[in-house]
């Protein structure tokens, strides 16, 4: 299997004051960079000002749940990795 179906990205946050122009700003340096992490950086950004600066932790799209072996999402994350297109 190449690589680049066996890595996706995990977003880990640090809610601090000011965190929504660090990601607007995170967003832009990954765009510009050319990476994919832009687009889904941007989108997330959007869906934070929609929800008025909140994660709604119940958020069925989000599949938020501690990361344990016990990770009850693995299968819903799993078909989503394999159907991304493959970028090398």
């Amino acid at each position: 299997m190449p690589l680049a179906r066996l890595l996706h990205t995990i977003h880990h946050f640090k809610w601090i004051a000011g965190i929504e122009e660090k990601l607007r700003r995170r967003a832009k340096n990954f765009s510009a960079a050319g990476l994919r992490t832009g687009r889904r950086a941007r989108a997330f950004v959007e869906y934070y000002r929609q929800s008025g600066g909140r994660i709604q932790l119940d958020d069925p799209n989000l599949l938020i749940a501690e990361c344990a072996p016990e990770y009850p999402h693995w299968e819903k994350l799993k078909k989503i990795v394999l159907s991304a297109p493959v970028v090398l």
